[in-house]
């Protein structure tokens, strides 16, 4: 079909999301220098507060990062790059040793893995033939052990998290044995979801669906766990947001049902694409994938440019204090839900307002939950309840950014496109520094997870004027012209971005590959 985010595999959409705001690393720049570093975890200690770039062109290089991990108390570390495999370095004598490449690195597997609670189990993602009858290819999860000196032999991992034969990746492990991971579409998810298998007598009962709200009609993906289960964080561009991906959080209530999703915040969220979430066996580190500016890395005027995904890290005090929050509070929208049942949009509108005035302490706010009630309006068609309800929203709560252009986002799913539009435009028009080309984006990856191509396309179009400069939308456009089809149309936007970017691969790879298919 074409389509940019496809059914068949969710991994798709992480890496096309955090390429889409962060650029390409051009610059071959292997790991070095480690020796220089002793004691588990390098020596170093977390940033408390905000997220900061890990190991500044050690770890975080001019290629693209995605996944982190420690293994063995914090004296193994493993690092996944899009273009150069996994690589790893370990303690040994004290000193850290010079990178090298895991050993069981296959074909182009970018792995994605996880450290079980016993510090020493890696369970990872590789496309390896599972046995002399697979041909390979299709991603499943594999498990070695760390002997402390080496790595044992790697097996796949026991048959359930095989759905229907399909693909796994991104697993996550808790101490109980229950393994979380991501897969195709199933059961209410329209497009991949997060699948979690229980460990019962120490066999995997078969997969399922983690419950609303860790998964939504939107993506979600990329399940980290605390090994005692009181938290599950993940990845998810749910209305809302910061940028086009976000991490969230839920936490286990008393009752062992998870709480709202509730996101991160500023600083571990951003206008670009935060994914592949980490934390530690031990619980006390939370590392991540970013394609924000690197403050590393300067241009010759000394400014920090964007370099594509590097490793963030930080202390996990943001979650547990979120945790100590938000166990201690009612979801506002449960609350405002029951107003408008009982008393129509004026009672639900008073109820936002009396909350927010006086029992925020009591109360959640997240703009996600709240705009899930616009949404469910929309969808019966009460359209002036939900631009009601909307304006109500804005007008009570900060964020107005991120509420308008959630909303944007429902509006344009819902077939509303001038109110999508009307919404980014007057966020332009109000906000100091908008950016004008992550709204666009934004809501055309909404459009095209839902596979309303047509629109999706109307909308960058919709926009190519007010960003003359922007190679990114139009080469997205193209990506959505191929998918309906229209080999004419993505040549032309193609041909338009390469005019802003005649040197960036991926758009240079896909007009190779639609004047091949013109010629064939």
């Amino acid at each position: 079909m074409g389509i940019r985010i496809p059914g068949v595999w969710i991994i798709a959409a992480c890496t096309a999301a955090l390429f889409a705001c962060g650029g390409t690393k051009d610059v071959e720049n292997e790991p070095q220098g480690f020796e220089r570093f002793s004691g588990s975890h390098f020596g170093l200690v977390a940033p408390t507060g905000a997220p900061e770039v890990f190991l500044p062109a050690l770890a975080s290089t001019a290629k693209n990062e995605r996944c982190v991990t420690f293994l063995d108390s914090g004296r193994v570390c493993l690092v996944t790059t899009d273009d150069g495999g996994t690589w790893f370095t370990r303690l040994r004598d004290d000193r850290w040793t010079p990178a090298e490449p895991f050993p069981f690195n296959y074909a182009d597997d970018m792995l994605d893995y996880t450290a079980g609670p016993d510090g020493r189990t890696l369970v990872f993602m590789t496309s390896r033939p599972v046995d002399g009858d697979d041909p390979g290819g299709t991603h499943h999860l594999w498990t070695v052990e760390w002997t402390g000196d080496g790595w044992g032999e790697p097996a796949p991992l026991p048959a359930p998290e095989k759905i229907e034969g399909l693909g796994s990746g991104y697993p996550a492990l808790a101490d109980d044995g229950t393994l979380y991971f991501i897969s195709d579409s199933r059961g209410g998810a329209t497009d991949g979801g997060i699948f979690r298998c229980r460990m019962e007598n120490g066999r995997y009962l078969p997969a399922e669906l983690v419950e609303h709200p860790v998964n939504t009609p939107y993506i979600d993906f990329d399940p980290t766990v605390a090994s005692d289960h009181r938290y599950l964080v993940f990845a998810s561009n749910r209305p809302g947001g910061f940028g086009l991906y976000d991490h969230y959080v839920v936490f286990r209530r008393p009752d062992g049902g998870w709480s709202t999703a509730f996101n991160l915040g500023s600083g571990f969220n951003t206008e670009y694409s935060e994914a592949c979430p980490n934390v530690t066996a031990d619980g006390r580190l939370f590392i991540f994938a970013s394609a924000r500016t690197s403050d590393f890395l300067l241009d010759e005027a000394s400014v920090p440019v964007a370099t594509g995904r590097d490793v963030y890290w930080a202390d996990t005090s943001r979650i547990e204090a979120l945790r100590d929050r938000y166990l201690g509070t009612t979801s506002s929208a449960d609350a405002v839900r029951r107003a408008l049942e009982d008393g129509g949009m004026q009672a639900a509108v008073a109820m936002i307002e009396d909350l927010y005035d006086n029992h925020r302490s009591e109360h959640s706010f997240a703009p996600s939950e709240l705009l899930d009630i616009c949404a469910e309006l929309t969808a019966v068609g009460d359209i002036a309840g939900a631009d009601g309800f909307y304006e109500a929203l804005v007008r009570v709560l900060p964020g107005k950014d991120r509420l308008t252009l959630g909303y944007a986002a429902i509006c344009a799913l819902h077939g509303r496109l001038e109110s999508s539009e009307r919404l980014i435009l007057e966020l332009r028009s109000e906000i100091p520094d908008f950016n004008l080309e992550y709204a666009v984006l934004d809501i055309g990856e909404h459009l095209n997870r839902a596979t309303k191509i047509d629109d999706e396309i109307a909308v960058y179009e919709a926009f190519l004027d007010e960003l003359p400069d922007s190679y990114r939308v139009r080469y997205y456009l193209a990506s959505a012209f191929e998918g309906q089809g229209n080999v004419a149309g993505a040549i032309e936007a193609c041909r338009q971005a390469l005019g802003l970017r005649p040197d960036h691969p991926a758009i240079k790879g896909m007009m190779e590959r639609l004047k091949g298919g013109v010629g064939n």
